[in-house]
């Protein structure tokens, strides 16, 4: 029957637990930081569409009518309608080049958005791994609670039957105080983890919710891609590297910005307009055509000095950019490491925690049997409860080390990567 009770609580967990997928879609529906990221995007969109305004022709449309008040005859008054055309055949560039800093403008912003979407996905999946990992360590400490009741029980009946001296019982007690103040302690940090978690997804801060703990042992099975090929990944991938490209170009426009400024505009200009007065009764309609050219020949060094800072800019982003690449490669080659560690001390940590369990077994009979200590059976326990710790631990370690890559990365799943040959 428990077989069956168990099976059933499996089953249910693993079919109504909110997946991490589904954990990531609920903060990016939510979050109002993916939202502001999102507009400001569109805000730079419509920027750039506005700064191609200039290819068109500009249509202006005014009205005047004035009244004159004096002694007849000369009360009067008079109106004119007029429609004014002009398009700017060659603005030296200044449209061209403008609506090109534009977009590379609002192609930054593409990044930063997806910069905004990575940094989410990273931070709902290490408050995932860690509310899991940090639920299941308070159920080690409940565990340890048991154990270290079970030790005190034990001395105390040790204790009745004149075995042990009153220090056994003592020292169990304290044992068993102490495991249950750690339990207090794992309880409230997984309170805490469960509200970052809700905070991030859009739940009530409270909310319980069941969450896919098998996840953590999957991830610690997958196998570790060649270091080889990530860092072209990341440079392909990473949004802080494509913004600063995206600032590069604009660096460049703005030099031909500047350069554009020695040129001259070319400009058609046509103007209809309709008058008419009451003092002479007499309609005044008539319509000019312009061909016109505008240059400016000397502005006192602004151009050229112009052109210097816009050089500069541009040197300014080349080196940020070579500066960004260096860091993408040492953070990528460190967290390689990291995620190596980690495989590391998740093998000692399940060779730690088997010797735990024998030591624990070995320091509870040998102490019922009368041939053990307490000393020994409570250093057991807490050797055994601080091993599943450490196991939990190393667990979760793996999961943020391959969380960390995947955001050197930009990519959903590591594993992915370390599947292709």
């Amino acid at each position: 029957m428990r077989k069956i009770l168990l099976f059933i609580i499996i089953f249910y967990k693993s079919v109504f637990a909110l997946t991490l997928d589904e954990a990531i879609n609920m903060a990016l529906t939510n979050l109002p930081q993916y939202k502001e990221a999102i507009h400001n995007k569109e805000q730079s969109y419509y920027n750039y569409q506005a700064s191609k305004s200039g290819f068109f022709p500009q249509i202006s449309y005014s009205f005047n009518y004035s009244k004159y008040t004096d002694y007849n005859p000369y009360d009067f008054f008079s109106r004119n309608h007029a429609l004014n055309v002009i398009w700017y055949l060659f603005d030296s560039g200044n449209t061209y080049f403008g609506s090109k800093i534009n977009f590379y403008t609002y192609k930054s912003y593409e990044e930063l958005l997806n910069k905004t979407k990575s940094d989410i996905i990273y931070n709902v999946k290490v408050a995932y791994y860690q509310t899991i990992a940090l639920k299941q360590i308070a159920e080690i400490r409940e565990i340890a609670v048991k154990n270290a009741q079970i030790d005190y029980e034990i001395a105390i009946e040790k204790k009745e039957l004149g075995l042990v001296k009153l220090s056994d019982v003592l020292q169990a007690k304290v044992r068993f105080e102490n495991a249950k103040l750690s339990l207090i302690q794992a309880k409230n940090d997984y309170k805490k983890s469960l509200s970052n978690l809700n905070s991030l997804i859009g739940n009530n801060l409270e909310e319980e919710i069941s969450l896919d703990e098998k996840v953590l042992k999957e991830i610690s099975e997958m196998s570790l891609p060649q270091f080889d090929k990530l860092k072209q990944i990341a440079l392909e991938n990473r949004p802080e590297y494509k913004y600063q490209k995206y600032i590069l170009n604009q660096a460049k426009e703005s030099i031909n910005l500047v350069k554009a400024q020695y040129l001259p505009s070319l400009y058609l200009q046509a103007s209809f307009n309709n008058g008419y007065s009451s003092l002479t009764n007499v309609k005044n309609d008539y319509n000019v055509y312009s061909f016109g050219l505008q240059w400016n020949i000397f502005s006192g060094f602004k151009r050229e000095f112009n052109y210097l800072s816009a050089k500069e800019q541009e040197k300014a982003a080349l080196n940020g950019l070579k500066e960004i690449e260096r860091t993408i490669s040492v953070n990528l080659y460190n967290k390689y490491l990291d995620l190596e560690t980690s495989f590391e001390k998740l093998n000692a940590s399940k060779t730690t925690l088997e010797q735990a369990k024998q030591n624990y077994e070995q320091a509870i009979g040998e102490y019922k049997a009368g041939t053990g200590d307490i000393l020994s059976l409570t250093t057991a326990e807490t050797l055994l409860a601080n091993a599943h710790e450490t196991y939990i631990n190393s667990l979760l370690d793996i999961a943020i080390s391959v969380s960390n890559l995947e955001r050197e990365l930009n990519i959903y799943k590591l594993e992915d990567i370390a599947r292709q040959k």
